[in-house]
């Protein structure tokens, strides 16, 4: 449901008012401009580039539950588990399982699909 989704990314658009549309000084507009910055310190760059993996992981398992229109605690009672688990598994603040990741995939009706893909870097 849309406001499902929009709870989803509540916590990307931290500051946006109810009703405010993405755009120009939406919540959305300084977060890109914050990170813009941030990322122009190479130290930053540096250390973001080591958790895009994280960061793309909670991206993907956020927009799978927000597609299913499914509340944290849903997807928890799915799972057998809190809802806290179901933030934490989410925040990709900690190593998840790939059985919890299925798990997960499972209770929000997705499949787990886990890629290893050649990049273009010479190993030698």
């Amino acid at each position: 449901s849309e406001k499902n989704s929009k709870n989803a990314i509540v916590y990307i658009e931290e500051g946006e008012e109810e009703g405010e549309e993405e755009g120009e000084g939406s919540g959305m507009t300084k977060l890109l401009d914050l990170k813009a910055e941030f990322l122009n310190n190479s130290e930053n760059r540096v250390a973001y580039e080591v958790l895009a993996p994280e960061f793309d992981l909670a991206r993907k398992l956020i927009a799978a539950r927000a597609m299913a229109g499914l509340s944290q605690r849903e997807v928890a009672d799915r799972m057998g588990t809190r809802q806290s688990e179901v933030s934490r598994i989410e925040g990709a603040r900690q190593n998840i399982s790939i059985a919890k990741l299925a798990k997960y995939a499972s209770a929000v009706g997705a499949k787990l699909d886990i890629r290893i893909e050649p990049i273009n870097v010479d190993l030698n």
